[in-house]
């Protein structure tokens, strides 16, 4: 038992000193009415190597809220009309500002198979070696999926599918908070 776990964490380190860009996202945060909000972030190893263009989408029912029922809020720059709701609202964490636009972030409502998609440059001034990319806002129990890519400086293309929340970082948490539980009910 002990080696496999020594091969997983040297084929998980091997991994990851081959990736220049990756994909994290936060623990979620409860935002009220039976929401968690979670940040997506593309980081980088190094300076050198950050995203400078995205392209992909987040597919899935997620929480997105259009300005006055008919404007979507696919990026910060659309998403501040919405106040106080932002905090409710899927979209990019770019401000239009931010981007060397190639096709327009765009997201639809909260169907089945809603999405917040987008390709676009990212301008030098904004480009970040941890970049928060998107705010996922959705109902607890939901997940979406991630799928796109990033390129960094060099012309690099890193492709992604992540699952938001992650099944792995759910059960782990399941487990610990068992764990706890067992504890208690011995003393």
């Amino acid at each position: 038992m002990k080696t496999v776990v020594a091969m997983i964490a040297v084929l998980t380190l091997a991994t990851l000193a081959q990736a220049e860009i990756w994909v994290e996202v936060d623990p979620g945060v409860d935002v009220g009415d039976g929401l968690t909000s979670y940040t997506v972030h593309l980081v980088a190893d190094t300076e050198a190597n950050k995203a400078t263009a995205w392209d992909g989408t987040f597919i899935g029912q997620m929480n997105q809220i259009w300005f006055g029922g008919i404007m979507p809020t696919p990026t910060m720059s659309n998403a501040s009309y919405l106040g106080d709701d932002i905090i409710k609202d899927s979209h990019f964490l770019l401000y239009d500002d931010d981007l060397l636009t190639v096709r327009t972030p765009n997201e639809t409502e909260t169907a089945p198979d809603g999405a917040l998609d987008g390709a676009f440059g990212i301008k030098p001034e904004a480009e970040l070696q941890d970049l928060p990319l998107a705010q996922i806002v959705l109902a607890q129990g939901q997940q979406v999926l991630m799928v796109g890519g990033a390129a960094d400086i060099q012309g690099r293309t890193f492709d992604f599918e992540v699952l938001i929340p992650e099944p792995a970082t759910l059960s782990l948490l399941g487990f610990g908070l068992a764990g706890i539980l067992l504890r208690r009910r011995r003393k």
